[in-house]
């Protein structure tokens, strides 16, 4: 039985650290099978619960998906936020925030969010989805438009670089392996040196 889902109640774990499994071992199977392949009952069995007990927690997959879809975009906000309260270049901004979001992505909630499309989701948890996403890619293309003002990157559209940035560091998530030879660190590094150069001034 899942070490946290099964003590008892008012015991051991909280609600949200037992929320928090259920949300991992879901992200878990929809990135191996898929978000349509994944039934409730899959991931009540993964846990070793039973499926009444799984509904404590989460009443359907679209919950699941979009709670874990919001987790790892509240991080990414977070950092942007964080971000712009320190002294640095907007181009040195712009290639920290893309190694984070390399990091988080090859983890499983920022993994799911990537290869689970928002359209899979409900109407009301689709549209709140989109509108995080679009809030991030403007923060971006803000940091670039900053960027541009302050000398640190050349003459651009920056909501076209922003998206370009986006596909170009989302599709990491696709192929990483955590036995792989490089780090999601390392792959984040060597990505912007040969791709995000270009967009620095020199």
């Amino acid at each position: 039985m899942s070490s946290v889902l099964g003590e008892p109640k008012g015991k051991g774990a909280s609600y949200s650290k037992r929320k928090l499994e259920v949300f991992k071992a879901a992200a878990k199977l929809f990135n191996e099978r898929g978000f349509n392949n994944a039934t409730m009952d899959d991931i009540a069995a993964t846990l070793n619960v039973t499926k009444p007990a799984l509904y404590y927690y989460a009443k359907s997959k679209d919950e699941i998906l979009f709670e874990i879809g919001s987790i790892a975009l509240g991080e990414a906000l977070l950092l942007l936020e964080n971000i712009f309260t320190e002294e640095r270049t907007a181009a040195d901004s712009l290639h920290l925030f893309f190694v984070s979001w390399t990091e988080s992505i090859c983890q499983e909630f920022g993994r799911c969010m990537v290869l689970v499309k928002p359209e899979l989701l409900g109407p009301e948890s689709r549209k709140r989805s989109k509108f995080s996403r679009r809030t991030i890619h403007h923060h971006v293309a803000n940091l670039i438009q900053i960027g541009i003002s302050d000398g640190s990157i050349r003459p651009c559209k920056p909501d076209l670089i922003s998206l370009a940035l986006f596909d170009l560091f989302n599709g990491i998530a696709y192929w990483y392996q955590e036995d792989g030879l490089l780090n999601p660190t390392e792959i984040a590094n060597q990505y912007w040196c040969n791709f995000g150069q270009g967009l620095l001034e020199n």
